[in-house]
């Protein structure tokens, strides 16, 4: 919903050399605890909690979260070679079953 907490989130994702895979907000439980499943998801960023048992580690990104402007940043906090891929797209399915496509860190840096 809220599309700078989405950019947020997205950049520490990057910095941490982690993976991410976009969920849609309206995605039914089941669809999103299977994917979550099949790509083995070790948390699910939130920017609200969702009552979900099925659901792994949520972690909570708000505004209010966010440490003040004065705050440091903590350069110890960052992957300098990630090898995980960053982002994970999930194909739409029309062709069979939907096809996850691994982009690298260094892909999505050449691309930007």
């Amino acid at each position: 919903r809220d599309r700078v907490m989405t950019l947020v989130a997205s950049i520490a994702i990057a910095r941490l050399g982690a993976t991410m895979c976009w969920l849609s907000p309206s995605a039914a439980a089941p669809m999103r605890a299977r994917l979550l499943a099949e790509l083995g998801a070790a948390a699910l960023v939130v920017d609200r909690p969702l009552d979900d048992p099925a659901t792994p580690r949520q972690v909570l990104v708000a505004p209010q979260l966010l440490p003040h402007a004065d705050v440091p940043p903590d350069h110890a906090a960052r992957a300098a070679s990630p090898t995980a891929p960053w982002m994970i797209i999930v194909g739409s399915g029309t062709t069979g079953r939907p096809r996850r496509i691994p982009i690298s860190h260094h892909q999505y840096q050449a691309q930007t």
